[in-house]
């Protein structure tokens, strides 16, 4: 910052923020102020991966760490030591943390304006919002067939969401989800992260949004292919109700 002395005008609570947003990522993780955050996801999340529903061997995945030192709990979530370091495989996380620990904090509605939207974000958000409240399903499965769905792996769980849903399970029964669709639920979840985050009605809204939007773009998609197929038409293929009465009789 240009301002030298704007950490000496910060109230004490704001400079231990400021420095546990700054320090590098395997120092915070000793932190008192992040064993108490890590508390109260494990407690949030039952003591339970909220992938595979396991319950040895869990970590605390934070979903972004935009907020890093000043973390709300929908940042975080509970996963066990084999599907994180799935998720990781791809992403050394202490590079990614020194790459963003400065970072500002912007409002995530700010963030999901400035990405670009596609059918798989649709996907992604619809499938991220049904999973973390089934009983919603319901509410979709007239609008939107597991066939209107472009990826397999969104496929897959919308198919499992409708069994799960037909079966009308007891209350608090997790839907069985087979280890090859974890990082798609992962990556749905990570999608929804923000609207699960607003009340019921906003995500029953949401739900119902995605689902008939997914379904608006797959009937443009099924109409622009049916465009290019459709012959060229020229005077010998003219229907004979269009033709002039003289051209009939002959």
């Amino acid at each position: 910052m240009n301002d030298p002395e704007w950490f000496s005008r910060l109230t004490v609570n704001e400079q231990r923020k400021e420095q546990l947003a700054r320090m590098p990522y395997a120092e915070y993780l000793r932190t008192p102020e992040w064993a108490e955050k890590r508390k109260q996801t494990l407690i949030r999340d039952d003591h339970r991966c909220r992938l595979c529903y396991s319950n040895e061997k869990l970590e605390v995945h934070h979903r972004t760490y935009q907020r890093r030192g000043r973390e709300d709990l929908n940042d975080l979530t509970t996963l066990c030591e084999s599907c994180h370091e799935h998720f990781h495989s791809k992403v050394e996380q202490s590079d990614l943390m020194d790459k963003t620990g400065h970072a500002l904090y912007p409002d995530p509605t700010v963030v999901r304006k400035n990405k670009k939207v596609t059918v798989q974000t649709w996907e992604d958000l619809l499938v991220g919002l049904l999973l973390e409240a089934t009983s919603l399903t319901s509410h979709v499965c007239g609008i939107i067939a597991p066939d209107d769905f472009t990826r397999e792996d969104t496929r897959m769980l919308y198919q499992l969401l409708l069994a799960f849903t037909a079966q009308k399970p007891v209350p608090n029964q997790s839907l069985d989800v087979p280890p090859e669709l974890h990082p798609a639920v992962l990556r749905c979840r990570e999608e929804a992260m923000y609207i699960l985050s607003r009340d019921e009605v906003t995500q029953a809204r949401s739900v119902v949004q995605a689902a008939s939007r997914l379904k608006r773009m797959q009937l443009q998609h099924v109409s622009e292919e049916l465009r290019k197929q459709a012959p060229v038409t020229n005077e010998d293929d003219t229907p004979p109700w269009d033709m002039p009465e003289s051209e009939q009789e002959a």
